[in-house]
């Protein structure tokens, strides 16, 4: 018996050595539902994206998103350089850009999922609650003769909100001397609460939900400021509704933008987002989804 007990072991040894040997890995078979993806995502977007990949992977336990905040430039990088298979942020390719990817022949597809805002936040004793689009960028070119306002403070320096500020105010030219950059969005709240001449600038994600635990921690500490087009008396705001019409004047769209057209998980991912699931989360979290839920309402018409 004891010598029947050795052999077992032995084999059983053997068998455990030759497995810790074996160059062969478990892995995760990629597909729409399974696998790893590495998304880079614009810093703006986190909140939303968070919520979505959450969601994502609880409904398909085989998969894990892992997402890395970065700026626009850097994540379109990223993609070129198939450091991801996927990104996230808030506009299309440029002209220039498109170019790259196809000397390249990196084929690129792109899929509008829903809309967001650069929103303007002041002190809420701040006296102004508008500004103009032309007044601001003075302001944001480094004039502060026209406005109450003296400063501006971006949430950090991997989002877009600068840039995009730059790109629609300024036509690329270089930030005023009065622009700062927080460290993150708790930093950019704590600034904005303690100077009432100062906007804060961020993605309109981070408070578009006001039942967020951390929108109900920003929202005592500041206001939104409502803003005028261009020869347009009217302010708005943003919201859900001035958001879905484009009548607030930052309004922009959120794209997932992946290489290639194989049938992995990057398909998988960017199909929920722009699926019925992931648009009812975006439209329950204050954004403007790029459809609407359909609602059915059925009606008894029977006479009681």
């Amino acid at each position: 018996m004891n010598k029947y007990f050795v052999y077992v072991l032995g084999a059983f040894s053997l068998f455990c050595l030759m497995s810790c040997n074996d160059p062969i890995k478990e892995t995760i078979a990629d597909s729409p539902t399974s696998g790893n993806l590495k998304v880079f995502c614009d810093k703006g977007l986190e909140l939303q994206m968070k919520h979505q990949a959450y969601t994502f992977e609880k409904t398909y336990p085989g998969a894990k998103i892992n997402l890395i905040y970065a700026n626009e430039s850097d994540a379109v990088n990223a993609l070129y350089n198939d450091s991801c298979r996927t990104i996230i942020i808030n506009r299309t390719l440029s002209k220039t850009e498109e170019e790259k990817f196809k000397s390249a022949n990196i084929y690129i597809t792109s899929m509008f999922v829903g809309k967001s805002a650069v929103a303007l936040i002041v002190n809420p004793n701040a006296v102004d609650t508008t500004i103009n689009i032309d007044d601001l960028a003075a302001l944001i070119a480094g004039d502060t003769s026209g406005t109450i306002f003296k400063s501006v403070i971006f949430e950090s320096e991997k989002t877009g909100t600068a840039l995009y500020c730059m790109d629609s105010l300024l036509q690329g030219k270089t930030l005023g001397k009065n622009c700062y950059a927080a460290s993150n969005i708790n930093d950019l709240v704590d600034r904005i609460s303690k100077s009432t001449t100062a906007i804060g600038v961020l993605d309109y994600v981070w408070i578009s939900d006001r039942d967020d635990s951390l929108s109900k921690v920003i929202y005592p500490k500041i206001k939104l400021l409502g803003l005028a087009a261009k020869g347009n008396k009217n302010a708005y705001y943003p919201d859900q509704s001035n958001i879905q019409t484009d009548d607030y004047p930052f309004t922009r769209r959120m794209y997932m933008i992946r290489r290639g057209q194989d049938f992995s998980l990057a398909a998988g991912f960017i199909t929920f987002v722009a699926g019925p699931n992931g648009q009812i989360m975006m439209l329950k979290s204050g954004l403007a989804p790029w459809r609407q839920p359909e609602r059915v309402i059925s009606v008894d018409m029977k006479p009681y």
